[in-house]
């Protein structure tokens, strides 16, 4: 279901000249993005989008003339094409634990895992926020590599252990190594 976006009331211009398209087609604009520019012997206007979408259609071209109530172009609602990705019970269960343990943080207690190469225990330390921008960028810029690299992204994730990591271990909720997977889910349980 498209929507029509139409030329507004710009005053007592009739064919008005369109001097620019801002827009092209498959483009997502939202409310009060820029359209098109209109120009008369006056002065030049942008005329803005009143509804939020993707372009499917653009029914004007340079040169063209419009007046009050011309189609401008053919818009389908955001709403349409936001992707709905359904998320196990299982797992936003997980995600609200991992988020009040780190909100109500009482104590800084490591874990310990069966899986000592990787989740390691050591003492609390006091880092720099220097230190630390270094370590989320450094883990950051990890997770984008192989399986090797996410693991130790999630190390650097356990050992700074504050909210800043919950995007990556969300993200290894959903990567295709299982290791990953538990590793984060791991994080996520026993964050505290």
């Amino acid at each position: 279901m498209s929507e029509k976006l139409l030329v507004p009331d710009i005053g007592d211009f009739e064919e008005v000249e369109v001097i620019e398209i801002l827009v092209k087609e498959e483009d997502q604009i939202k409310i009060n993005d820029p359209i098109i520019t209109i120009e008369s012997d006056k002065s030049s206007v942008e005329i803005p989008s009143t509804i939020s979408g993707k372009i499917e259609n653009i029914a004007l071209k340079i040169g063209d003339k419009v007046s009050k109530g011309d189609l401008i172009l053919s818009i389908s609602p955001l709403n349409q094409y936001l992707e709905t990705k359904i998320i196990p019970k299982d797992t936003e269960n997980i995600i609200k634990q991992a988020e009040e343990s780190i909100f109500n943080k009482k104590s800084n207690k490591k874990f310990l895992s069966k899986k000592n190469s990787y989740l390691y225990n050591h003492e609390e330390k006091k880092y720099s926020i220097f230190y630390k921008n270094s370590q989320r960028n450094k883990m950051i810029s990890l997770f984008q590599g192989d399986t090797d690299n996410k693991l130790k992204a999630l190390k650097i994730a356990e050992e700074l252990a504050d909210k800043s990591t919950l995007p990556i271990l969300r993200k290894g909720l959903r990567d295709i190594s299982p290791e990953v997977v538990e590793i984060s889910a791991l994080l996520i349980r026993q964050f505290k």
